[in-house]
């Protein structure tokens, strides 16, 4: 709900399973973080508590690990069966009027099935793992005209209605999203950082030094994996 929340589970709790752990003998500790840890293209560090939140889970990782037993993973937005943060984009898909962020934009995510899949070879590893962090990331970045292609195929919409709209567009349905949860005592499904990282920045990586480590490369294209999400999301009456 705030960012002491976030700090609370990111942070906080990062460093007590890890404490946990250790205490326990577990051999190998996978540390899932976000690729908002790094910050967005062009910056310097995190821009939003999430992300601030998730590089001070790194740190206090770093700082118990012994060398070789933990990696940090810094998955870009990852999507798929299950996930709910793209869900409105493929609901306004289906509904054929998709509003999309800046063209100048890209989005470079991962399907749930590769991140799953790197995850798996590193809790497997026989040989000691480099902490890193490790960015993870289809190798492909797209145009947000391209992503919306791939969400009209996915949602069987081929003459899908894409309509740009400016970042405070975004921001007003944040402000709305969180009104709402703040009455209802309930955490918002689209908040205003979302809608920044939606609409003002690009998170984009080079997977390439993650794959080279792991012997791992994400294998499922946004069009495959957005027509897999779709199908998953209409067979449980999400959309």
């Amino acid at each position: 709900r705030n960012e002491a929340g976030l700090h609370e589970a990111n942070a906080a709790g990062t460093e007590r399973v890890a404490r946990a752990a250790l205490g326990a003998g577990v051999e190998r500790f996978v540390h899932v973080s976000s690729l908002a840890a790094r910050g967005p293209d062009g910056a310097s560090g995190p821009a939003t508590g999430y992300g601030r939140s998730k590089l001070e889970g790194e740190r206090w990782l770093r700082a118990l690990a012994p060398d070789g037993w933990a990696t940090t993973l810094r998955p870009s937005a990852v999507y798929g069966p299950g996930d709910r943060d793209l869900l409105p984009l493929f609901r306004a898909a289906g509904a054929g009027l998709l509003p999309t962020p800046p063209a100048a934009l890209r989005l470079q995510p991962v399907h749930g099935d590769d991140l799953a899949e790197l995850i798996a070879r590193a809790v497997l590893a026989t040989e000691p793992l480099p902490f890193g962090p490790w960015p993870v990331a289809e190798p492909r970045a797209y145009r947000w005209d391209e992503a919306a292609r791939a969400f009209a195929q996915a949602v069987g919409r081929p003459n899908l209605r894409v309509v740009p709209l400016p970042p405070v567009a975004f921001r007003f349905a944040a402000y709305a999203n969180e009104a709402f949860a703040w009455a209802t005592r309930t955490a918002p499904t689209f908040d205003l950082r979302r809608a920044r990282d939606l609409s003002e920045r690009s998170y984009t990586c080079d997977p390439g030094p993650t794959g080279r480590a792991f012997g791992w490369t994400a294998a499922t294209p946004l069009e495959r994996g957005a027509a897999g999400t779709a199908a998953w999301y209409r067979a449980e009456g999400w959309m």
